[in-house]
């Protein structure tokens, strides 16, 4: 940084909890990861939220698919998931809720209580600033 260089040194262990740089520093070892699935991903910190509309058996194939190709890309990066800790939610208009069940790293997921029959309605203290956060998130690093 302005012409100086730290020395290097071996990285034996994770980012430590709780620092500013570990979630930037997380968030660019897995940058590449909406890459190998063809459902939209978002992550935050170590959080990643994968999800598709479910027309048809197709989407629930290819949700299905890119579970898998979530866990193969975790291996080859020596990543661990804990499953249990994932679940499955649906929201529709119709008053059934889907049956299909959906796997991750031999683990059937369970589901969270879906949202059905009705829009869904949100309520916020104030006006949304999305924009403004992503901004404010997304300033360039400087190693």
């Amino acid at each position: 940084m302005e012409g100086f260089r730290s020395q290097e040194d071996k990285v034996l262990s994770g980012v430590p909890h709780g620092t500013v740089l570990g979630p930037r520093l997380f968030l660019l070892y897995i940058n590449d990861l909406p890459s190998v699935v063809t459902s939209q991903v978002r992550l935050l910190a170590d959080d990643c939220l994968l999800y598709r509309p479910i027309l048809s058996d197709a989407d629930r194939v290819a949700l299905q698919r890119d579970l898998d190709s979530l866990e193969k890309w975790c291996d080859t990066w020596g990543m661990r998931i804990n499953a249990k800790k994932c679940q499955i939610m649906s929201i529709t208009r119709g008053k059934s809720y889907p049956t299909h069940l959906y796997t991750l790293c031999g683990h059937v997921l369970s589901k969270k209580p879906s949202i059905s029959g009705s829009p869904l309605q949100m309520s916020c203290p104030g006006p949304l600033m999305y924009t403004r956060f992503t901004t404010a998130q997304t300033q360039p690093l400087a190693f």
